[in-house]
């Protein structure tokens, strides 16, 4: 079974990151709140991290090699997408407090991802 490093690093996690911390957190595909610190891992028409609130912020991360914006000159972003998942997702990435104060140090956040499994390194 196959599974995918995906890297987010960027200079804007920190501030992602105290978005979720401040405002209420949700799971995906529901309206049920959730106390856990973290992150929405979405996959859409590329592959990118956005906080779970309600509250807009107008800014997600992307991973390394999945944003449409940049990534897509040579017309292979799609097959690097659905290699991944041919579906659109959007999954909870739990974060304990020490995780998300190493991110905002470090700017960023790893996550391997398999078919049955998701785990997250900082």
């Amino acid at each position: 079974m196959e599974t995918y490093r995906l890297t987010f690093k960027d200079d804007c996690l920190d501030k992602l990151l105290n978005h979720m911390k401040n405002n209420k957190r949700r799971i995906p595909y529901t309206t049920d709140e959730t106390q856990d610190y973290g992150l929405w891992l979405v996959k859409d028409d590329g592959i990118y991290l956005m906080s779970p609130t309600d509250v807009r912020y107008n800014r997600v991360v992307y991973a390394n090699g999945f944003d449409p914006q940049i990534d897509d000159e040579d017309d292979q972003l799609w097959n690097r997408t659905y290699a991944i998942s041919p579906d659109d997702f959007a999954e909870f990435v739990p974060l304990t407090e020490g995780m998300m104060n190493k991110a905002m140090d470090t700017k960023e956040i790893i996550v391997y991802l398999s078919k049955h499994e998701l785990t997250v390194s900082v």
